[in-house]
């Protein structure tokens, strides 16, 4: 398949043209040139694109490389809304229009601070992440009526080569951190198992709006960190609730750290088989890639 994804150079967008057989243009604002089977192209030459079979949409500014202020803030949204409405109208355009859309989206559309399991059924929550994604996927969703559009509600994307794990684990000691108590639910995905949900999602034309990109099998803050110490042969540290709100402003704290507990109910229900469904197979996994 000739698969075309804007920002895929990033951790998710990696991994993804480097598992899957296919032929990838990989859409960026800086690089250009090869990388492995993915041919990275500039925003001036998607114009030579008339036909593809899918098109990944996982644009989008850091959420968590800097404090939030009005500035940073208008960034993260303005980066997401612009660029799928960019990709919105790249799609209607193409000559030969794709079977398929895949466009980013992430948990927090459910809001935070919630004990309750989440599915594709639930609304949206409170706050600025909820409110970003809703808007997000309100800007993808205008592709609906040109091919089957799909929102990936991503959670946590557990990767050796950085992320969220890259926040939460010394690089020298390999001690692992959790803030608070650390009761907070944390919902996660492999990124193998992420790659091969991708994958799934693409080949079941049945699959179509919300999806859950999560572990079928969230875990508490603390049984996160245990799980990886133990595969590492470290130690966990437990951060005091208000030393991260200094580090990270209390807005950012409240609403990056009290997590969802959010299940995969449409991938469990199409037959999708994780291949690390709990976290100790995870960290298990992803540890021996970083040691």
């Amino acid at each position: 398949m000739k698969v075309v994804i804007f920002g895929g150079t990033g951790l998710i967008g990696r991994a993804i043209y480097s598992s899957l057989p296919h032929d990838f243009y990989i859409v960026s604002r800086s690089a250009k040139g090869q990388e492995g089977q993915a041919h990275i192209i500039g925003l001036d030459e998607i114009d030579k694109i008339k036909e593809c079979d899918v098109v990944i949409n996982l644009s989008g500014y850091s959420i968590a490389s800097k404090r939030w202020n009005r500035k940073v803030k208008e960034e993260i949204v303005r980066s997401r809304i612009d660029t799928t409405r960019l990709v919105v109208n790249f799609i209607r355009n193409l000559e030969k229009k794709p079977s398929a859309f895949l466009s980013g989206s992430a948990i927090g559309f459910y809001g935070h601070n919630t004990n309750k399991e989440l599915t594709e059924e639930d609304p949206f929550g409170s706050g600025f992440l909820a409110d970003l994604a809703r808007s997000w996927e309100e800007e993808a969703m205008q592709a609906d009526g040109i091919c089957r559009t799909v929102l990936l509600r991503t959670a946590n994307f557990l990767s050796p080569k950085g992320g969220f794990l890259s926040a939460l684990i010394n690089p020298k000691s390999k001690n692992v951190m959790y803030f608070g108590d650390g009761r907070q639910p944390v919902s996660w995905m492999h990124y193998a198992d992420y790659v091969k949900a991708v994958e799934f999602v693409i080949e079941n034309a049945s699959i179509a709006g919300p999806v859950n990109m999560s572990s079928p099998q969230p875990v508490t803050f603390k049984e996160f960190a245990e799980a990886f110490s133990k595969s590492l042969g470290s130690h966990i540290r437990s951060i005091p609730e208000f030393l991260g709100k200094i580090a990270l402003g209390s807005e950012m704290y409240r609403e990056l750290m009290s997590g969802q507990k959010v299940i995969p109910k449409k991938l469990i229900q199409a037959g999708f088989k994780f291949d690390f469904p709990d976290i100790n197979t995870a960290a298990s996994s992803i540890a021996s890639l970083m040691k």
